[in-house]
């Protein structure tokens, strides 16, 4: 991974400089981060630089953002509205619910929220947050090296101080879609 293509992607990510436009010979993978438009709105928690609250990767960024993290079904797969669920959870008056049927762990810990909570919470995505992308084939190497130095807030990884205090909120979802099948 190059220097240079790694600080091109930084201030892409990070700031509001103009996004690269897909052609037939750019790639479609990448990295994308989502930021929040207005500082402190998940206080008690900071974000990072620019407003950054989480960083990933996809093999096709036209469509991982909008169909994984932006829809109201998809709480059960998507780890960005977890977290973001944990922790607006008595703001939006979120209640967690088991992803599938089964007793599996899974079912819980990859909890969704009620309908009408997935909606409000979707609602809240799409007018706080915005998706900046940076295209490459390199995709997997550049997100390696872009998470410990940009330090998302909801990327929970040993370098983020805020890891245990998510988790936490988490479990407490994660507990509550437990008790939502007894």
């Amino acid at each position: 991974m190059e220097g240079a293509e790694i600080e091109a992607a930084i201030v892409a990510l990070t700031s509001d400089v103009p996004q690269p436009v897909f052609g037939t010979s750019n790639p479609r993978s990448g990295v994308y981060a989502i930021r929040v438009i207005s500082p402190g709105l998940l206080a008690p928690f900071e974000e990072g630089n620019g407003g950054l609250i989480y960083c990933g990767m996809s093999s096709d960024l036209a469509v991982r953002e909008f169909d994984t993290h932006f829809n109201s079904d998809q709480t059960g797969f998507s780890t960005l509205r977890r977290s973001l669920g944990a922790i607006l959870k008595a703001q939006l008056k979120l209640s967690a619910r088991p992803r599938g049927t089964g007793k599996s762990k899974s079912n819980f810990t990859n909890y969704r929220f009620d309908p009408a909570g997935e909606g409000r919470l979707t609602d809240w995505m799409r007018a706080h947050l915005r998706v900046r992308t940076w295209a490459t084939r390199h995709h997997e190497a550049l997100e390696t090296e872009l998470k410990p130095r940009l330090r998302p807030l909801l990327n929970l990884e040993a370098w983020n101080p805020h890891n245990a205090a998510i988790r936490k909120l988490r479990r407490i979802c994660a507990d509550e879609a437990r008790e939502a099948v007894i």
